[in-house]
């Protein structure tokens, strides 16, 4: 277990509050988490830090994995929030389908960020079964039908298996939904290969979701091979005013060559930056991140002036992080 390996949840919480910091992400998506770590990580990143969502059963058990939503209450204010599971019920609790080994489940946050009080961001956070082809694909379709419904501005999570497999195809059917990541104005992978999922091995080490050359900067660069994931509803990205300034992922080789100790999760969270142009002169920019510890979705305001065209920008930042949990869930990558 991750006890044994020395990447136990006591040696790596502050790292993933850490991931979460850097990221600057104001809305984080998070996978695997149980709900005392939840706390834990909450009370870590500090007093404004909030989470919602239940467990897969349903119920709020503190060893219940949940696909749980933090958000950073300074600028991001919450309307309400939903759970659904990934199944032909998705409001049975704990309902299985189409193969998969265990419940599925997605949170659902309707968000209001304070300096674009105008615009209604609902997000959708999952995590996709590792063992079933078909539960993905399926699972893929109800996340795109429930946000068209849901209006959602953004899916993200860990969707356990890269983007040239059926689950993309559906989730990306019609164009509704765009993948954040070639969108983005600015991209950057840090030390990360080609996959957010790193086994523990980080930059340095290969995973079954890589392609050879291993050396290709494009493959890397693409976004391709990555199992965890952002995407934004079509229909509010197309607004004049939206654009994705920046994708990335949030990578700690570095940081652990320096200080030691295991790394903050098995994947690598995505973070994105969503911009907005206001017409008056505060810029807010902010972002979403998605981390494989639970996945974490963030947004974190940060202000700027444009002397040339003295327009505004307000950014929101969301990630997605995944993989906080138990040792059996990390080493499996469930």
């Amino acid at each position: 277990g991750d006890l044994r390996f020395g990447r136990s949840w006591r040696d790596r919480k502050s790292r993933v509050a850490k991931s979460i910091e850097i990221s600057k992400a104001e809305i984080v998506g998070t996978q695997e988490g149980l709900a005392w770590q939840l706390d834990e990580l909450v009370t870590i990143l500090g007093s404004n830090w909030k989470r919602v969502g239940v467990g897969r059963y349903g119920d709020l058990s503190d060893e219940d994995e949940h696909t749980a939503i933090l958000y950073d209450s300074t600028n991001i204010e919450l309307i309400d929030s939903t759970d659904f599971w990934l199944s032909n019920q998705p409001q049975k609790q704990a309902s299985i389908a189409w193969g998969a080994s265990l419940p599925r489940i997605a949170t659902v946050a309707h968000f209001r960020h304070r300096n674009v009080p105008e615009e209604k961001i609902i997000v959708i956070n999952t995590h996709l079964d590792h063992a079933s082809q078909s539960a993905r694909t399926h699972s893929a379709k109800l996340l795109r039908k429930t946000a068209i419904a849901l209006q959602a501005a953004v899916v993200m999570g860990d969707f356990n298996a890269p983007k040239d497999e059926e689950w993309f195809t559906e989730m990306t059917k019609d164009s509704t939904l765009l993948d954040a990541w070639p969108l983005a104005t600015i991209k950057k992978t840090g030390s990360a290969g080609q996959s957010t999922f790193h086994n523990w091995y980080g930059g340095r080490g290969a995973t079954a979701q890589w392609l050879m050359p291993y050396t290709s900067s494009e493959l890397v660069l693409s976004g391709e091979r990555h199992i965890d994931a952002i995407f934004v509803a079509s229909n509010f990205f197309n607004k004049k005013h939206v654009s994705i300034a920046r994708a990335g992922l949030v990578t700690d080789d570095r940081r652990r060559s320096v200080y030691g100790g295991p790394f903050a999760s098995d994947h690598y969270p995505v973070v994105i930056d969503i911009q907005f142009l206001l017409s008056n002169t505060a810029t807010t920019t902010a972002s979403i991140d998605e981390n494989h510890t639970p996945t974490t979705e963030r947004s974190r305001q940060r202000s700027y002036y444009d002397t040339e065209s003295k327009s505004a920008l307000a950014t929101v930042a969301a990630a997605t992080f995944s993989s906080i949990a138990s040792s059996q869930s990390l080493v499996q990558d469930l």
